[in-house]
């Protein structure tokens, strides 16, 4: 293998293992993690294209869209339908007052690829194709 080959190989690598935890499906969790509250019968699904949502209750009585840079996520409204603040301490999970949308009560579907990573992932397979011509 060529030295730029090389570099290639490992950029394409490199792109591939940041965008690892996207590409491998989450562990099960036990079902109270999951869903400590189960929605009313009259209730709908919510939209599949979520990062993170609160509980089926605060969800279904005020919720307002918000774009973050890994797509939608369904934040409670505060005050009776007033707007609450929303606070990313990282950009994968969604803070919602002291509640974190990974852990108390809420669902986390799977998150799209983060585009750093798969430009990196995509630039190494591209290279590595040209260096082996």
């Amino acid at each position: 293998m060529r030295a730029s080959t090389q570099w290639h190989f490992i950029l394409l690598l490199l792109g591939l293992l940041l965008n690892l935890p996207n590409l491998v499906p989450a562990l099960p969790q036990k079902a109270e993690d999951i869903n400590p509250y189960l929605p009313p019968a009259n209730d709908v699904a919510p939209p599949p294209n979520i990062d993170c949502m609160v509980m089926w209750a605060d969800y279904t009585c005020c919720a307002s869209n918000m774009k973050t840079s890994k797509g939608t996520v369904l934040v409670q409204a505060s005050g009776r339908g007033k707007n609450c603040p929303l606070s990313l301490e990282r950009k994968e999970y969604c803070i919602v007052g002291d509640a974190d949308c990974s852990t108390s009560g809420a669902w986390k579907t799977v998150r799209a690829l983060d585009g750093g990573a798969l430009i990196i992932a995509l630039v190494g397979a591209v290279a590595a194709m040209l260096g082996s011509v």
